[in-house]
């Protein structure tokens, strides 16, 4: 798999190279030193409403990961010493790309929420619309956008890309997978089959950041992939309840059709969903030439 894409070009650009075995570790301090702003928060009262509970979370979501997101901008610019843009931020189509992402993202979680709601495992309700619920929608698809940016800012941005420097394409791409993966392992309520299905997830996210040379496509479809199931239609978010939605969901039958207690990312529609997003986008990736000058999204 020795082809040649842009977004793991850029890498080559910085002055520092990082060891592959360090690369998983620094990946890490990202998010454990970056996400410790959210502390600050504690310094404010309980809140003792559903309303600002639901706030509260948000902002945590926010804070956390935006600090993550400052971090590695840090790390880029200071210690690897290159331009922020080269982590997959070039300008060129970034919000035609965004646009995009939010559309396709949206497109593929509510696939398999369709499929559940044909096949009679989910029925819908839609919940009591007020003040409140429209601002915390509006809230919430704030800090999704961070959140989701943040862990594809890391995982696909900076280790895929700084891992490819230094070893073989194919071992960043599976260390990019089982890094993004095992994050999840300690998410409530996981299972096999959504477990695999993350790993699909992650599998289609590099294949995108490929084909697509930046990040801002797969930025957009991971926050609204998270918010539409959250927010939208109700799901546990990789096990975690964070807000109140716009949809009450109802599920029938066994948890391998509608995800049980981990949401719709532990469905088997999902996992057929993000089966052909997968194929898709790596059918592409692998007709890449292996020798290029001339890479996707160049900006000269």
């Amino acid at each position: 798999m020795n082809r040649s894409f842009f977004i793991l070009e850029q890498a080559r650009l910085g002055e520092k190279k990082i060891h592959p075995v360090l690369v998983p570790v620094i990946a890490l301090l990202f998010f454990f030193i970056g996400g410790m702003g959210v502390f600050f928060l504690s310094l404010f009262p309980v809140p003792s409403t559903l309303f600002m509970n639901c706030v509260l979370i948000h902002l945590k979501l926010t804070f956390s990961f935006g600090g993550t997101t400052l971090f590695v901008f840090a790390w880029v610019y200071l210690v690897e010493k290159r331009p922020v843009s080269t982590i997959g931020f070039t300008r060129k189509g970034a919000l035609k790309k965004y646009i995009a992402g939010w559309i396709w993202g949206f497109s593929l979680i509510s696939l398999p929420v369709l499929f559940l709601v044909i096949t009679g495992f989910l029925t819908l309700d839609l919940g009591k619309i007020n003040l409140s619920l429209i601002l915390i929608l509006l809230i919430s698809f704030i800090s999704f956008a961070v959140q989701g940016a943040a862990e594809e800012i890391v995982v696909r941005g900076w280790l895929l890309p700084v891992m490819a420097v230094r070893s073989p394409l194919w071992v960043a791409v599976v260390t990019s997978l089982l890094f993004f993966a095992v994050m999840h392992l300690l998410n409530n309520d996981i299972t096999i089959l959504s477990f695999f299905n993350i790993m699909l997830f992650g599998l289609f996210a590099i294949g995108h950041v490929l084909n697509e040379g930046s990040l801002w496509g797969i930025c957009a479809i991971h926050s609204v992939w998270n918010w539409a199931q959250g927010s939208v239609y109700g799901f546990a978010i990789s096990g975690q309840r964070l807000t109140e939605p716009l949809l009450k969901p109802t599920v029938h039958g066994p948890d391998l059709i509608h995800g049980g207690p981990f949401g719709i990312e532990g469905s088997i529609f999902t996992s057929i969903v993000l089966g052909i997003a997968s194929w898709l986008v790596w059918r592409k990736a692998l007709k890449a030439p292996k020798k290029s000058t001339t890479f996707p999204g160049h900006v000269a």
